[in-house]
């Protein structure tokens, strides 16, 4: 990952984590806490997943963008449809598969490389 990927990567981290602070202490910021976690999913763990299979499978390459499709395809419908059925804690939002591809399209554009 390059120094400039890196960089973007910590900042989406740290976003993530201080909107689960504000969310834990009982503060939301409207549109930001609704959709925040959703959009920052992929850009914060994509970046360990791909470590992981390049260190076991010894994988030289990035992922295609058609690749991230299928993990945003895959991890929407587990989300988004599958857990709801499940568990009463989970909710069907039409609207979190919009900030998950956007999250994705962020990964692919500005952390991917």
């Amino acid at each position: 990952m390059s120094q400039r990927s890196c960089a973007i990567w910590l900042g989406a981290v740290f976003l993530f984590l201080g909107n689960q602070l504000f969310e834990k202490f009982g503060q939301r910021v409207g549109f930001l806490a609704s959709y925040a976690d959703d959009f920052l999913f992929f850009p914060v763990t994509l970046p360990f997943c791909v470590m992981v299979l390049k260190k076991k499978f010894n994988l030289k390459t990035k992922l295609s963008f058609t690749q991230c499709v299928i993990v945003f395809s895959v991890f929407g419908a587990l989300f988004e449809c599958v857990f709801p059925l499940l568990n009463s804690n989970y909710v069907f939002d039409p609207y979190d598969f919009i900030a998950y591809f956007a999250g994705i399209l962020f990964y692919y554009q500005f952390i991917r490389s």
